[in-house]
């Protein structure tokens, strides 16, 4: 019985993957998500390269954001690369304690 939640989450684990996701925010279209190198299985179109800077405690609501701004362009796909350290910043809570600075980017395209 002890095994079952091990199994559980084990299996959770394997099926949260490398997978495509799609996002949607209130009132903008629908947003397909890629990782990791991958495309879309279909043609596409790039129309921009989308940046922002923060640190991994920031990651989602970075990403996030630039969902919203590949919307506001008119992708409907968001190819995100993978990210890259672009420098240190103190941590404003731990005195002497540098945190690492990340440039998030992904390529807004349209998916025929």
């Amino acid at each position: 019985m002890k095994r079952l939640p091990l199994i559980s989450a084990l299996a959770l684990l394997l099926m949260a993957g490398c997978a495509t996701k799609t996002r949607s925010t209130p009132g903008g279209p629908t947003i397909e998500v890629f990782r990791d190198g991958q495309t879309p299985s279909r043609p596409f179109k790039q129309l921009a390269v989308i940046k922002a800077e923060g640190t991994d405690v920031d990651a989602s609501v970075i990403e996030n954001k630039l969902i919203q701004q590949a919307q506001s362009l008119g992708g409907n796909a968001i190819l995100f690369d993978p990210k890259k350290e672009i420098g240190v910043q103190p941590q404003t809570v731990s005195f002497g304690v540098l945190q690492k600075i990340y440039l998030y980017q992904g390529r807004v395209v349209i998916v025929q």
